[in-house]
């Protein structure tokens, strides 16, 4: 390939990055603001763990826009700034991946036994990988292999052995890809096993998009990262895959974790009430009669927002009587 035309790629992938980048942004961030700011949503049994991933996603992807930062990657990276990208970027992408099968473990054991007070397990778990996790990326530190990893700083392609750098980008993280993918197809089609009879067909799919996503995501990285161990160069439209693919996995894990059906009746909940208060403002003088009425009716207790409906009807009775 001619310098023209490496250039054009490198501009292409870059183009990719910010546009995969932005998207997963944005659902990692609406993500925790929805977790923050709604009470009902932070109740939920295993939220602690869906933000940790929601959080480490959002590291992920944040470290893979080094290059917005001039002269990042000059001199192959080798300078205190792009090393810090390449630890945030190995904590980030492992803390992720390892999260996600603890999800999946807690979801096969609350489903199948009934695992109670699970949200101390949670603790005993997330620790444990936020530890693990670090440790991966200090040693990659420590031993000085961080560095310009194809237009992101992470285990630097120059001055490492080919053999060198393909054991340390297997043992770093896609060999823990590996057996955390196969932890969540175990996972979950123990899960569609042991639920058959109360499981639709779609709700057996879903339930397969956990593990689905992480091999979409990183199957072109994978087979990127093995031709370029191999050779000097790896196809243009390989190499665009591998970065759409790594920087979606934020938008993805948000929307398959962070935007589940439960969270999405939760927040149509929360902002139905807000909108319910601020209704009740600027009609101050029926508030506590529709308030008192939503929760002693027979239906008060079974359709969340009756309140609101009930306002409604008031408002008009009010203007009956008045004509």
């Amino acid at each position: 390939m001619t310098n023209t035309g490496a250039m054009h790629v490198d501009e292409l992938v870059t183009v990719t990055n910010y546009v995969c980048s932005a998207l997963s942004i944005f659902g990692s961030v609406f993500i925790i603001l929805c977790i923050l700011c709604f009470k009902k949503v932070r109740e939920l049994y295993h939220i602690r763990i869906v933000l940790s991933i929601v959080v480490a996603n959002l590291i992920f992807t944040l470290s893979g826009l080094g290059s917005l930062v001039p002269g990042l990657l000059d001199n192959n990276g080798q300078n205190p700034i792009c090393k810090a990208f390449g630890f945030a970027r190995q904590f980030g992408s492992v803390c992720s991946l390892l999260l996600t099968a603890v999800f999946a473990v807690m979801v096969l054991l609350w489903t199948t036994s009934g695992l109670p007070n699970i949200r101390k397990y949670e603790k005993l778990t997330i620790i444990p990988v936020v530890l693990f996790s670090l440790a991966l990326a200090c040693y990659l530190l420590f031993t000085e292999k961080l560095g310009n990893s194809n237009l992101i700083c992470w285990i630097r392609n120059t001055g490492l052995s080919k053999t060198e750098t393909f054991i340390l980008v297997f043992a770093e993280f896609y060999g823990i890809l590996v057996l955390v993918v196969l932890t969540n197809f175990y996972c979950f089609i123990q899960v569609i096993r042991k639920k058959r009879e109360n499981i639709s067909k779609g709700q057996a799919a879903q339930l397969l998009l956990f593990p689905g996503v992480l091999v979409f995501c990183f199957v072109g990285a994978f087979a990127d990262r093995i031709i370029i161990t191999q050779n000097n160069g790896s196809p243009s439209w390989l190499q665009v895959w591998h970065m759409a693919g790594v920087q979606l996995l934020g938008l993805l894990n948000s929307i398959i974790y962070g935007y589940n059906r439960s969270i999405r009746l939760t927040i149509k909940e929360g902002l139905g009430e807000c909108c319910c208060k601020c209704r009740n403002r600027k009609n101050p003088s029926a508030t506590s009669t529709n308030l008192s009425k939503a929760l002693l009716s027979d239906g008060g207790f079974h359709s969340r927002g009756s309140s609101c409906e009930l306002s409604a009807q008031e408002d008009s009775k009010t203007k009956i009587s008045v004509e």
